[in-house]
């Protein structure tokens, strides 16, 4: 990973030649061509049997198709990711319909979750949780065009997270699936050495449904 803090933010760019949506186990450590994964779609109930239902909003996974959970609120999936081998990756304010893109494409796959900007606007979409709450917030990104992860410094409000990101000038931005249960990340630096985030939550991560993963071959 290649890392840059700027506004309060830390920024990781990802060294990938693909990306896939992993869902039920959690990629290992041992699986050399994964350079990092995180929680990406809202898990819509603690449950101890992983189901497709229970990721929340439409996803592909390989491009295969999957209704997932209906939104607890719109605002939750009113966004999407998208990627596929061919076509590259994209950020789309037409969830229901662009996630389609990846169904049927081998190595394709896409989720649904809140979209803070898009375009370089800043969408002005409801927040469904509380707005005086502090967290460390994370999101997917493309800044100048690289597509990155970029997560608060410290915990902050979410109104200030989606500020800084405008300030740094992020042109995209999805919201990522957080807090103590969620957070939990790891990846590789450019020497292929292992690094974490929230490492020492890795034993609550026993409700995660899905993680976007970056590869290298």
């Amino acid at each position: 990973m290649e890392r840059l803090i700027i506004n309060g933010l830390l920024i990781l760019f990802q060294q990938f030649d693909s990306i896939s949506l992993e869902v039920g186990v959690m990629p290992e450590e041992s699986q050399r061509d994964v350079v990092f994964c995180c929680e990406a779609a809202f898990t819509a109930n603690i449950m101890e049997e992983f189901d497709h239902d229970n990721i929340n909003g439409h996803h592909v996974c390989d491009g295969e198709y999957f209704l997932g959970s209906p939104s607890r609120l719109w605002s939750d999936n009113s966004g999407a990711f998208v990627y596929t081998p061919k076509e590259g990756w994209m950020f789309s304010d037409k969830p229901e319909l662009d996630v389609h893109r990846a169904e049927g494409v081998k190595g394709g796959m896409a989720f649904m979750q809140h979209l803070i900007i898009h375009n370089g606007e800043y969408q002005n979409v409801p927040w469904s949780r509380k707005p005086e709450d502090m967290f460390v917030y994370r999101a997917l990104c493309s800044y100048y065009g690289r597509l990155c992860i970029i997560q608060s410094e410290d915990k902050i409000r979410y109104d200030d997270f989606e500020r800084s990101l405008m300030k740094t000038g992020v042109s995209e931005a999805l919201y990522l699936d957080m807090c103590d249960r969620w957070n939990y990340a790891w990846g590789r630096s450019q020497e292929g050495v292992l690094e974490y985030l929230f490492k020492e939550n890795k034993e609550k991560n026993i409700y995660t449904t899905n993680w976007i993963t970056f590869r290298k071959k």
